[in-house]
């Protein structure tokens, strides 16, 4: 890095052999560069990321949690993204209705296009009585 003048950012994990403890750390190091462009120094700044790892382990699992709840069940789960209105599906919705992998249905038009029409209007009101009603 020094002989280059790059600036490097990697994730650094480190174990204490004594504890046991690890703990990761979002690392950036650079050179410090005079006037004339040579480097005379080089600068780390380590921010310690340990907990921000474990919410993301965390997160991942339950999802994984939710996704095998949703395949055992033989069941359709889905949550809508209240802001972009993206639904992802838990559970393998294409198979258990039939569709091929090339259907995607992870936008509510996707998902109203497939209804049958008379029941279009009824599913159109019940999808805007849940945007209406407020989060408990």
């Amino acid at each position: 890095m020094l002989i280059h003048g790059e600036t490097i950012q990697e994730e650094e994990t480190n174990t204490v052999p004594e504890t046991g403890q690890t703990t990761t750390f979002q690392s950036t190091k650079l050179p410090l560069k005079r006037d004339d462009g040579s480097i005379y120094a080089l600068c780390g700044i380590s921010v310690d990321i340990s907990r921000l790892k474990d919410i993301e382990k965390a997160l991942r699992e339950s999802e994984q949690r939710f996704m095998i709840a949703g395949q055992a069940a033989y069941d359709l789960i889905y949550e809508r993204h209240l802001s972009s209105g993206q639904l992802i599906w838990f559970g393998d919705i294409n198979s258990i209705l039939g569709y091929p992998e090339s259907i995607e249905l992870n936008r509510p038009d996707q998902w109203m296009s497939l209804i049958h029409p008379d029941d279009q209007e009824l599913s159109a009101k019940c999808v805007m009585v849940t945007r209406l009603c407020p989060s408990r």
